[in-house]
C-alpha cells in the first residue's frame, strides 16, 4: 500500500509489521535491503533502491510501503490551473471490474481532471524512435530505455553500459511533451500508471515534458474509494485526442516492437525482448559480455511487462492480465481513423524525445580479502567448495553475503546454516553439560561424609564470592581454550538480554556453555588472541546490538584458562575506581574464600590471587 506519511524515500519498511521473515530481503536483486548491526529490522536503502517493488509485492504482510502522491493529485485538483490525466494502457489488465474502460474515463474526469490523456499515443512516438535506431544500424546495439527500473539498473550497477541506454524517453514523458503542447504550459500533469519507479523517474523532467504527480492505479482505487465514485453513476466517456494507435499493446513486452513497427522475425529481425528481473538481469551481463557476438537490441522489462507492474493489484494472472490487452486494443483499433492518426503523429514529431543519463554508481566496493574470510570462517565456509548458493540469506553466493557482513549490512545469523549449526552446538552443550552434572551428583552421593563438609564449605565459599560479583557493575567471565565458559557474574549475564538469562537460571553462571554462541565473533578473536599470543587484551570497544562494551582481557594460565572484565560503556556509575576498591576488598578481606573458589576452579589460590591483582594493576594503569 501506498505511505500516507510520504516519506521522499521510494520505499520503506514499518518496523511494527515486519515480521523478520527476511522475505523482502531475499527478494531484492541488487540487495538493496540490510539488517545492521544491533538490528533484526531489515532496512531499505534508498541509494541502492531501483524501485522495481518486488520487496513491496513479496511482503505479506504490508509491511513495505511506497511514496504515496495521492494528496498531492487532491492539491493540484482544487487549484485553479486544469490538470490532465495521462493514463497508461496497462488500465485494461487492473480495471476488469470496470464494464467499460469509457466508465473508468468518466469516473476519473468525476475526480477534477479536466482532460485524460491515453499514453498510447506517447508509446506510438516513442516506438518510432526505436524503430529508427533499429533500422538505422550503424554499428552500435543499445538497450532499449522505456522502463524506468531498467534504467536505474543501468545507472546504478552497470554505469559502463550507460553509453548504449537507448537515448529516448518513456511513454508517459513523450505523452506530458504531447498535452503540454496542446493544452498550453499552464497546466498541470498527472500520470496514472502501474509503475513506482515513474515517481523518481518525472523528477528528471521539466519545462515541456514536466510531470507534476505520479499515482499508482491502487493509489486511483483510494481515490475513488475516498470520493464516493463508483461507475454506476456515470455515462460512457471517451479518451481526449490525439489517440494512440498500436500503443496500446505497451503493457506487454514486446507490445513496444509491434507498435514501431519493428521486425520480431527470429530470421531477419534485430531486437531480442526480454522481461522479468531474472532474465533482465541475465539479458544485461550477456550483453555486457557478448553484444558484438549476438548482435541484437535488447528490448528490456524488469516487470513481465507493464500489465504486471508493482502499482496493480496483487495477484494478477499474467496471461489472463494479455489476453485483456489484447482485447482493449482491438476493440480501440475498431474503425481506428489511421488517416488523422498519422496527421496527429506529423503535428507532435517536433516533441523531444532524447534524454541523457547520469552515472549513479552504487557498487559495493569490497573489504579486505582477512575480513571476507574471518566471516567465512565463522559461518563455517572458509572452502568454497563449501559455498552452497542456497540463497536463503538473500545473496547469490556465501563469498557475497560475506562482503555484506564485513561491510556491517548483514548478520551472521541471516546464514542459516550457520544459525541451525550454533543452536546444535549449544543444546549438545548442554546436553553434555547436564550429562557432567548428572555423573558430578552420582559421584557426589559416594563419597564420605568429610568430603561432603568439605565440598558444602566451598560451596559456600564460592556463594561468597559470587554475592560479591553480583554486586559489581562490571561483568566477569573465565573461559577455557576450548571457549567454553567456567565461571560468569551476573552483571556480564545481564548484558547478554533476556534469553541468555534464563538460560542462567538453568546452568548458573552459564558454566560450559560455549562463547561462540553467545557474543559477537569479534568477542571470540580477543580470547583467540590470548590463547594464542598469551598478551592480554586491554580497552578493547565491541559493538553489541545496539551497546558497547568494552573488555579487558589476561591470560590466567598460558594457553588454557583465561579471564575478562567487560564494562557496558552507557551505563554511566560503572567507574574505574569502584572496581578497584571493590577488589582491594575481595583480596584484604576474604583470601580464605579466595583460596576455595581457586580450589573450584581447579587453581590454587595464589593463582587466583594473582588473576585478581593482574586485573587491578590494569585498571590503575589507565588511571
Amino acid at each position: 500500500m501506498a505511505d500516507a506519511q510520504q516519506p521522499d524515500q521510494l520505499f520503506r519498511i514499518i518496523p511494527e509489521k515486519c515480521t523478520r521473515c527476511y522475505a523482502c530481503l531475499r527478494d531484492c536483486p541488487v540487495n538493496a535491503i540490510v539488517v545492521k548491526k544491533g538490528s533484526d529490522i531489515p532496512e531499505i536503502l534508498d541509494s541502492r533502491c531501483i524501485g522495481c517493488g518486488n520487496c513491496f509485492h513479496v511482503c505479506g504482510f504490508d509491511a513495505v510501503v511506497y511514496r504515496s502522491s495521492t494528496a498531492e493529485v487532491t492539491e493540484l485538483l482544487r487549484q485553479e490551473a486544469p490538470v490532465i490525466a495521462l493514463l497508461g494502457p496497462s488500465i485494461a489488465a487492473e480495471f476488469v471490474d470496470i464494464s467499460d474502460y469509457r466508465k473508468l474515463v468518466a469516473m476519473i474526469r468525476a475526480l477534477g481532471f479536466a482532460w485524460v490523456q491515453d499514453v498510447s499515443f506517447g508509446v506510438d512516438l516513442v516506438a518510432g524512435g526505436y524503430a529508427n535506431l533499429a533500422s538505422d544500424f550503424k554499428g552500435k546495439y543499445y538497450l532499449f530505455s522505456n522502463c524506468p527500473v531498467v534504467v536505474n539498473l543501468l545507472q546504478k550497477y552497470y554505469p559502463d553500459l550507460l553509453v548504449n541506454a537507448a537515448p529516448l524517453v518513456s511513454p508517459p514523458v513523450a505523452a506530458a511533451g504531447v498535452v503540454r503542447k496542446k493544452y498550453g504550459p499552464e497546466c498541470k500533469v498527472v500520470y496514472i500508471g502501474p509503475c513506482i519507479a515513474s515517481k523518481d523517474e518525472i523528477r528528471n523532467y521539466h519545462g515541456s515534458r514536466a510531470i507534476d504527480a505520479n499515482i499508482t492505479f491502487l493509489e486511483l482505487r483510494q481515490l475513488f474509494e475516498k470520493n464516493a465514485i463508483d461507475e454506476k453513476n456515470y455515462e460512457y466517456a471517451e479518451f481526449d485526442a490525439p489517440l494512440g494507435y498500436k500503443g496500446a499493446l505497451y503493457p506487454i513486452t514486446n507490445g513496444i516492437l509491434q507498435s514501431g513497427p519493428m521486425d520480431e522475425s527470429l530470421l531477419s529481425g534485430n531486437v531480442i525482448s526480454a522481461d522479468g528481473h531474472d532474465d533482465v538481469l541475465e539479458a544485461i551481463k550477456m550483453f555486457r559480455s557478448h553484444s558484438q557476438e549476438i548482435k541484437h537490441h535488447f528490448n528490456l522489462f524488469f516487470c513481465e511487462g507493464c500489465m504486471m507492474g508493482p502499482g496493480m493489484t496483487k495477484g494478477g494472472e499474467k496471461f489472463y492480465r494479455m489476453a485483456m490487452i489484447t482485447d482493449f486494443a482491438s476493440r480501440l483499433l475498431k474503425d481506428f481513423n489511421y488517416d488523422r492518426w498519422s496527421k496527429e503523429v506529423d503535428e507532435y514529431r517536433t516533441i523531444t524525445l532524447s534524454r541523457s543519463f547520469t552515472a549513479d554508481d552504487q557498487r559495493i566496493v569490497p573489504p579486505s580479502e582477512e575480513k571476507i574470510n574471518q566471516v567465512l570462517t565463522l559461518i563455517g565456509k572458509s572452502d568454497s567448495r563449501y559455498d552452497s548458493g542456497c540463497r536463503m540469506c538473500g545473496f547469490h553466493s556465501c563469498r557475497e553475503f560475506a562482503v555484506m557482513v564485513a561491510n556491517g549490512l548483514a548478520k551472521p545469523e541471516m546464514c542459516i546454516e550457520y544459525t541451525l549449526r550454533t543452536r546444535q552446538e549449544y543444546i549438545n552443550t548442554l546436553k553434555n553439560t547436564n550429562e557432567k552434572l548428572s555423573r558430578d551428583h552420582k559421584l557426589l552421593a559416594e563419597e564420605t561424609k568429610e568430603a561432603k563438609r568439605s565440598m558444602l564449605s566451598a560451596r559456600e565459599s564460592a556463594d561468597r564470592a559470587a554475592a560479591i560479583l553480583a554486586r559489581m557493575n562490571s561483568g566477569v567471565v573465565i573461559v577455557d581454550s576450548h571457549f567454553k565458559i567456567i565461571e560468569s557474574n551476573a552483571a556480564f549475564i545481564a548484558m547478554l538480554g533476556e534469553e541468555v538469562r534464563e538460560i542462567a537460571e538453568i546452568i548458573p553462571g552459564l558454566a560450559g556453555a560455549d562463547l561462540k554462541t553467545l557474543l559477537p565473533y569479534a568477542f571470540y578473536n580477543v580470547f583467540n588472541f590470548i590463547f594464542e599470543q598469551d598478551q592480554p587484551v586491554l580497552n578493547k570497544d565491541i559493538e553489541m546490538e545496539n551497546g558497547l562494551l568494552n573488555v579487558t582481557a589476561f591470560p590466567i594460565r598460558s594457553g588454557k584458562i583465561a579471564g575478562a572484565i567487560v564494562r557496558d560503556m552507557f551505563l554511566p556509575e560503572v567507574q574505574k575506581e569502584e572496581v578497584i576498591n571493590r577488589m582491594n576488598e575481595v583480596i584484604d578481606e576474604n583470601l580464605t574464600m579466595v583460596q576455595q573458589i581457586g580450589f573450584l576452579l581447579g587453581e590454587g589460590a595464589s593463582k587466583t590471587e594473582k588473576m585478581l591483582n593482574s586485573i587491578i594493576q590494569s585498571y590503575k594503569s589507565k588511571q
